[in-house]
């Protein structure tokens, strides 16, 4: 195998051939060579080769011409690979004395657009913003202004976007757009507005958008993006409709010409959590460890690890190995303890133990397994958030039930009740505490004179708070009747 020629070789190189063509031209000041140069590295993305240039002509020809652009250049580089960082303190302080030393510079309203844009791919939204406004304000006639005037547009679209009027919105959009057309940025504003749309459920309106990157920037550098967000609506729609044998020739498609795009891995993730929702578990099964296989340092790596691994769970309790399954389930969780998926790992493995236990089965396998899903949803509900956490607390209370531990059970269904006001089904919740009582009461646990306060109560609070629920009905005849 030939030797990496190191890359201080390469530059050493580069700038000789550049003194030598210099040279032959009579010229002795080689700082303008030297800053083309260095600008040519840049544009190429050869930073390192860019800053080597720029620190060459700091060094050797400080009282040059181009000096102060290599400056700005150079400076750009450390304060963007600070702020990267997490050093804001140390970049804002380069920025400040480069803004003074330079404050009319040509160059001065690259640096900040670079400074801002470095700050916004970091989520620093509030100092990108202020750097926009800035540029905006002090540089308004450069062209560095009509990007800045379009990325702060992208805030104020998130916040519009928040707050409805979706038709106003989309004219406004349109209309920037239009104004805007050959911006370079523009293609990266549309893909911004797809993403958007799609994080809130608009599908048509994302697809709409990513096919606009497609049609009017197909080289822009978001287009290979655009691309597979297009892509995977149409193929998730075909899963949806049965067409598996066209949204196997469209996902073939995309991985061939895709194949190290770094959202490929995202986009099979879907694939497989549609294929997964349509109960066709194995080519689910088949994705996901295409995922685990090839893309292990992708961000849905273990989203794909934590789905595989409940399949394999539900297979090894079929099998009646309980020991092994709890075994496998703790490497999940202890491989990742924080994943977003995990709750609904733990709730679905709870929902197959459930599901093997029989209506009124009370033999010792059956009790087992009540056991473990109440053990599993528990968990679940204490690491789920608000939106999921009281069905969890609702499925442990049924468990308890079916156990005969009405105490338990009542305990749970008041927790979602109590504690998650905005449960949807918090009305079926307190419906099932009434009944508790009522089961409590006829095995023998709680007497008459008890037990019937307590079954008003509870349905008392189902009309009282849930008036028009599906078990309104039910309570108000018992009601009616006691």
């Amino acid at each position: 195998m030939a030797k990496k020629i190191p890359l201080s070789v390469l530059v050493l190189f580069f700038l000789l051939s550049i003194f030598c063509f210099s040279i032959a031209k009579g010229e002795t000041d080689q700082s303008e060579p030297l800053y083309r140069a260095g600008n040519q590295c840049e544009e190429q993305k050869r930073n390192e080769e860019a800053k080597a240039i720029y620190q060459q002509i700091l060094q050797q020809y400080p009282d040059s011409n181009v000096a102060a652009g290599a400056k700005l250049h150079f400076s750009r580089y450390n304060v963007l690979s600070l702020i990267s960082s997490g050093n804001d303190t140390a970049a804002q302080s380069e920025i400040a004395t480069i803004e003074a030393a330079f404050p009319n510079h040509p160059d001065m309203p690259w640096y900040l657009y670079g400074v801002a844009n470095q700050y916004e791919e970091q989520k620093k939204d509030d100092k990108a913003k202020a750097t926009y406004q800035q540029i905006l304000q002090r540089y308004s006639s450069t062209p560095f202004a009509t990007g800045a005037k379009l990325h702060l547009s992208k805030y104020d679209v998130l916040s519009r976007m928040a707050a409805g009027n979706q038709k106003i919105l989309d004219t406004d959009i349109e209309k920037m757009m239009a104004d805007n057309a050959n911006h370079p940025d523009m293609p990266w504003f549309i893909y911004f507005i797809a993403n958007q749309y799609e994080e809130l459920k608009d599908c048509q309106k994302a697809k709409d958008y990513y096919q606009k990157i497609l049609q009017k920037y197909p080289d822009s550098a978001v287009a290979s993006s655009a691309k597979l967000h297009f892509s995977r609506f149409n193929v998730l729609s075909q899963i949806i409709a049965g067409d598996e044998s066209n949204a196997e020739a469209e996902i073939s498609n995309i991985e061939s010409k895709f194949q190290n795009h770094p959202d490929l891995p995202w986009y099979l993730y879907g694939v497989a959590n549609q294929y997964e929702e349509k109960a066709n578990y194995e080519k689910a099964k088949s994705i996901y460890r295409k995922i685990i296989q090839n893309y292990s340092k992708s961000p849905v790596f273990a989203g794909a690890r934590i789905h595989l691994g409940k399949f394999d769970i539900r297979d090894i309790i079929d099998s009646g190995d309980i020991a092994a399954a709890d075994s496998e389930a703790n490497k999940i969780v202890t491989e990742f303890p924080n994943h977003v998926d995990l709750p609904c790992f733990l709730s679905e493995i709870a929902d197959h133990y459930k599901s093997k236990v029989a209506e009124g089965d009370k033999s010792e396998k059956s009790v087992t397994y009540l056991k473990k899903a109440i053990s599993l949803y528990e968990a679940s509900a204490r690491k789920a958030n608000a939106n999921y956490a009281p069905r969890m607390y609702y499925f442990a209370g049924e468990c308890y039930r079916k156990l005969a531990e009405y105490k338990k059970s009542i305990d749970c269904y008041l927790k979602a009740v109590r504690d998650y006001p905005n449960y949807p089904e918090a009305w079926n919740a307190q419906f099932m505490v009434g009944r508790a009582y009522e089961e409590m009461l006829s095995a023998g646990l709680i007497s008459e004179s008890e037990a019937k306060p307590l079954i008003a109560s509870a349905y008392q609070e189902v009309l009282n708070k849930y008036p028009n629920c599906k078990a309104a009905a039910a309570a108000q005849n018992w009601l009616n009747r006691k």
